[in-house]
Protein backbone atom coordinates (compact mmCIF):
# COMPACT_ATOMS: atom_id res chain seq x y z
CA UNK A 1 0.00 0.00 0.00
CA UNK A 2 2.97 2.48 0.58
CA UNK A 3 3.92 1.80 -2.94
CA UNK A 4 0.23 2.17 -4.38
CA UNK A 5 0.71 5.86 -2.31
CA UNK A 6 3.83 6.29 -3.97
CA UNK A 7 2.18 5.45 -7.19
CA UNK A 8 -1.33 5.06 -7.79
CA UNK A 9 -1.12 3.68 -11.29
CA UNK A 10 1.53 1.31 -10.74
CA UNK A 11 -0.23 -2.03 -11.52
CA UNK A 12 2.41 -4.62 -9.71
CA UNK A 13 2.01 -3.38 -6.31
CA UNK A 14 -1.73 -3.02 -6.83
CA UNK A 15 -1.69 -6.90 -8.21
CA UNK A 16 0.32 -7.72 -5.18
CA UNK A 17 -1.75 -6.12 -2.52
CA UNK A 18 -4.96 -8.19 -4.09
CA UNK A 19 -2.39 -11.09 -3.92
CA UNK A 20 -1.71 -10.23 -0.10
CA UNK A 21 -5.01 -9.77 0.89
CA UNK A 22 -5.86 -13.33 -1.08
CA UNK A 23 -3.28 -15.01 1.30
CA UNK A 24 -5.14 -13.83 4.17
CA UNK A 25 -7.99 -15.51 3.14
CA UNK A 26 -6.46 -19.19 1.71
CA UNK A 27 -4.25 -19.51 5.20
CA UNK A 28 -6.66 -18.36 7.76
CA UNK A 29 -4.79 -15.69 8.47
CA UNK A 30 -7.77 -13.14 9.08
CA UNK A 31 -11.14 -13.01 11.15
CA UNK A 32 -12.86 -11.11 8.30
CA UNK A 33 -11.81 -13.44 5.20
CA UNK A 34 -14.91 -11.96 3.17
CA UNK A 35 -13.40 -8.75 3.50
CA UNK A 36 -10.37 -10.08 2.52
CA UNK A 37 -11.69 -11.80 -0.36
CA UNK A 38 -13.72 -9.22 -1.59
CA UNK A 39 -10.76 -6.85 -1.41
CA UNK A 40 -8.54 -9.02 -2.86
CA UNK A 41 -10.65 -9.00 -5.94
CA UNK A 42 -11.58 -5.31 -6.30
CA UNK A 43 -7.74 -5.11 -6.40
CA UNK A 44 -6.89 -7.70 -8.87
CA UNK A 45 -9.84 -5.98 -11.22
CA UNK A 46 -8.01 -2.71 -10.71
CA UNK A 47 -4.52 -3.79 -11.44
CA UNK A 48 -6.21 -5.36 -14.40
CA UNK A 49 -7.41 -2.27 -16.04
CA UNK A 50 -3.95 -0.21 -15.16
CA UNK A 51 -1.76 -3.07 -17.10
CA UNK A 52 -3.92 -5.64 -18.63
CA UNK A 53 -0.92 -7.75 -20.40
CA UNK A 54 2.14 -7.61 -17.88
CA UNK A 55 2.82 -11.16 -16.86
CA UNK A 56 3.32 -10.71 -13.03
CA UNK A 57 0.50 -8.79 -13.20
CA UNK A 58 -1.26 -11.16 -14.82
CA UNK A 59 -0.05 -14.19 -12.50
CA UNK A 60 -0.46 -12.15 -9.20
CA UNK A 61 -4.06 -12.03 -10.33
CA UNK A 62 -4.38 -15.76 -11.07
CA UNK A 63 -3.74 -16.49 -7.96
CA UNK A 64 -6.48 -13.91 -6.47
CA UNK A 65 -8.98 -15.35 -8.77
CA UNK A 66 -8.23 -19.23 -8.06
CA UNK A 67 -8.18 -18.11 -4.18
CA UNK A 68 -12.43 -16.64 -5.15
CA UNK A 69 -12.85 -20.32 -6.71
CA UNK A 70 -13.15 -18.66 -9.96
CA UNK A 71 -10.65 -21.48 -11.85
CA UNK A 72 -11.64 -20.52 -15.63
CA UNK A 73 -11.08 -17.13 -15.05
CA UNK A 74 -7.80 -17.88 -13.14
CA UNK A 75 -6.72 -19.99 -16.14
CA UNK A 76 -7.25 -17.75 -18.58
CA UNK A 77 -5.03 -15.21 -16.74
CA UNK A 78 -2.14 -17.50 -16.41
CA UNK A 79 -2.29 -18.75 -19.71
CA UNK A 80 -2.01 -15.57 -21.11
CA UNK A 81 0.83 -14.83 -18.53
CA UNK A 82 2.83 -18.19 -19.49
CA UNK A 83 2.20 -16.98 -23.52
CA UNK A 84 3.69 -13.44 -22.98
CA UNK A 85 6.91 -14.91 -20.53
CA UNK A 86 7.23 -18.68 -20.45
CA UNK A 87 10.44 -18.00 -18.28
CA UNK A 88 8.82 -16.54 -15.58
CA UNK A 89 9.27 -19.48 -12.63
CA UNK A 90 6.23 -17.80 -10.63
CA UNK A 91 3.66 -18.31 -13.36
CA UNK A 92 4.59 -22.19 -13.52
CA UNK A 93 4.21 -22.40 -9.17
CA UNK A 94 1.00 -20.39 -9.63
CA UNK A 95 -0.45 -22.82 -12.65
CA UNK A 96 0.92 -25.79 -10.64
CA UNK A 97 -1.16 -24.55 -7.78
CA UNK A 98 -3.97 -23.39 -9.91
CA UNK A 99 -4.33 -27.39 -11.73
CA UNK A 100 -3.79 -28.72 -8.17
CA UNK A 101 -6.98 -26.87 -6.83
CA UNK A 102 -8.64 -28.40 -10.34
CA UNK A 103 -7.95 -31.73 -9.60
CA UNK A 104 -4.99 -32.03 -12.55
CA UNK A 105 -2.77 -33.95 -9.98
CA UNK A 106 -0.74 -34.67 -12.78
CA UNK A 107 -0.59 -31.43 -14.73
CA UNK A 108 0.18 -29.65 -11.63
CA UNK A 109 3.28 -31.99 -10.62
CA UNK A 110 4.56 -31.24 -14.63
CA UNK A 111 4.24 -27.56 -13.50
CA UNK A 112 5.38 -27.47 -10.29
CA UNK A 113 8.89 -29.42 -11.83
CA UNK A 114 8.97 -26.94 -14.55
CA UNK A 115 9.39 -24.49 -12.17
CA UNK A 116 12.06 -25.98 -10.14
CA UNK A 117 13.64 -26.52 -13.94
CA UNK A 118 13.61 -22.90 -13.99
CA UNK A 119 14.70 -22.02 -10.79
CA UNK A 120 16.98 -25.07 -8.98
CA UNK A 121 18.82 -23.04 -6.41
CA UNK A 122 16.84 -23.82 -3.55
CA UNK A 123 13.42 -25.78 -2.56
CA UNK A 124 10.70 -23.43 -2.06
CA UNK A 125 8.62 -24.17 0.59
CA UNK A 126 5.19 -23.27 -1.68
CA UNK A 127 6.25 -25.23 -4.63
CA UNK A 128 6.78 -28.17 -2.39
CA UNK A 129 3.63 -27.68 -0.53
CA UNK A 130 1.87 -27.71 -3.59
CA UNK A 131 3.21 -30.93 -5.25
CA UNK A 132 2.14 -32.46 -1.86
CA UNK A 133 -1.41 -31.21 -2.73
CA UNK A 134 -1.44 -32.65 -5.84
CA UNK A 135 -0.43 -35.68 -4.28
CA UNK A 136 -3.00 -35.70 -1.93
CA UNK A 137 -5.47 -34.51 -4.05
CA UNK A 138 -4.10 -38.16 -6.18
CA UNK A 139 -4.76 -40.42 -3.15
CA UNK A 140 -0.99 -40.92 -2.52
CA UNK A 141 -0.50 -39.88 0.87
CA UNK A 142 3.18 -41.08 1.54
CA UNK A 143 4.58 -38.71 -1.13
CA UNK A 144 1.82 -35.77 -0.09
CA UNK A 145 3.42 -35.89 3.76
CA UNK A 146 6.92 -36.30 2.82
CA UNK A 147 7.06 -32.94 0.36
CA UNK A 148 5.59 -31.28 3.21
CA UNK A 149 7.16 -32.26 5.90
CA UNK A 150 10.16 -30.97 3.76
CA UNK A 151 7.97 -27.65 3.12
CA UNK A 152 8.34 -27.71 7.20
CA UNK A 153 11.25 -27.68 6.86
CA UNK A 154 12.43 -25.00 4.41
CA UNK A 155 9.99 -22.52 6.36
CA UNK A 156 8.72 -23.30 9.30
CA UNK A 157 6.31 -20.53 9.50
CA UNK A 158 4.08 -22.15 6.97
CA UNK A 159 2.13 -23.84 9.98
CA UNK A 160 -1.05 -24.01 7.81
CA UNK A 161 0.37 -26.86 5.77
CA UNK A 162 -0.57 -28.99 8.52
CA UNK A 163 -4.19 -28.84 7.81
CA UNK A 164 -3.65 -31.18 5.32
CA UNK A 165 -0.35 -32.83 6.61
CA UNK A 166 -2.02 -34.33 9.57
CA UNK A 167 -5.02 -35.99 7.49
CA UNK A 168 -2.30 -37.79 5.06
CA UNK A 169 -0.33 -38.82 8.44
CA UNK A 170 -3.64 -39.77 9.81
CA UNK A 171 -4.48 -42.05 6.16
CA UNK A 172 -1.00 -43.18 6.34
CA UNK A 173 -2.41 -45.04 9.51
CA UNK A 174 0.52 -42.66 11.92
CA UNK A 175 -2.11 -41.44 14.34
CA UNK A 176 0.19 -40.00 16.67
CA UNK A 177 2.08 -38.10 14.01
CA UNK A 178 -1.37 -36.75 12.51
CA UNK A 179 -2.57 -35.48 16.24
CA UNK A 180 1.00 -33.74 16.52
CA UNK A 181 0.02 -32.10 13.65
CA UNK A 182 -3.57 -31.00 14.66
CA UNK A 183 -1.93 -29.66 17.60
CA UNK A 184 1.40 -27.71 15.54
CA UNK A 185 -2.26 -26.44 13.65
CA UNK A 186 -3.48 -24.70 16.68
CA UNK A 187 -0.66 -22.96 18.12
CA UNK A 188 -0.67 -21.60 14.55
CA UNK A 189 -4.45 -20.77 14.68
CA UNK A 190 -5.94 -21.21 18.45
CA UNK A 191 -9.60 -20.48 16.80
CA UNK A 192 -9.16 -22.16 13.85
CA UNK A 193 -12.29 -24.83 12.50
CA UNK A 194 -12.91 -26.91 10.03
CA UNK A 195 -15.80 -24.56 8.79
CA UNK A 196 -12.70 -22.17 8.34
CA UNK A 197 -10.40 -24.26 6.33
CA UNK A 198 -13.31 -25.85 4.46
CA UNK A 199 -14.39 -22.92 2.95
CA UNK A 200 -11.13 -20.80 2.45
CA UNK A 201 -9.45 -23.45 0.37
CA UNK A 202 -11.08 -23.71 -3.12
CA UNK A 203 -10.16 -27.31 -4.02
CA UNK A 204 -12.44 -29.98 -5.31
CA UNK A 205 -14.89 -31.43 -3.12
CA UNK A 206 -13.87 -34.94 -2.90
CA UNK A 207 -10.66 -33.74 -1.45
CA UNK A 208 -12.27 -31.36 0.73
CA UNK A 209 -13.91 -33.79 2.21
CA UNK A 210 -11.20 -36.16 2.95
CA UNK A 211 -9.84 -33.27 4.55
CA UNK A 212 -12.87 -32.09 6.82
CA UNK A 213 -13.42 -35.94 7.92
CA UNK A 214 -9.92 -36.65 8.94
CA UNK A 215 -9.77 -33.35 10.75
CA UNK A 216 -12.78 -34.03 12.32
CA UNK A 217 -11.76 -37.68 13.62
CA UNK A 218 -8.42 -36.02 15.00
CA UNK A 219 -10.57 -33.91 17.50
CA UNK A 220 -10.56 -30.57 15.53
CA UNK A 221 -13.48 -28.61 16.10
CA UNK A 222 -16.16 -27.94 13.53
Amino acid sequence: YRAIEIEPEYAPATSLAAWCHAQLVLYNGSRLPDEERKNALLLSERAGILDPDDPFVLTARCAVHTMAGQLDHARTLISRALELDPTLVWSWERSGWLNAYSGNAGEAVRHFEQATRLDSRRPIASRLTGLGCAYFGAGHYEQAARLKRLALREDPGTAWINRTLSVSYARLGDRLAALDAVEALRRYSPDITIAAIVSSLPFKQDFLHRVAEGLDDLGLTA
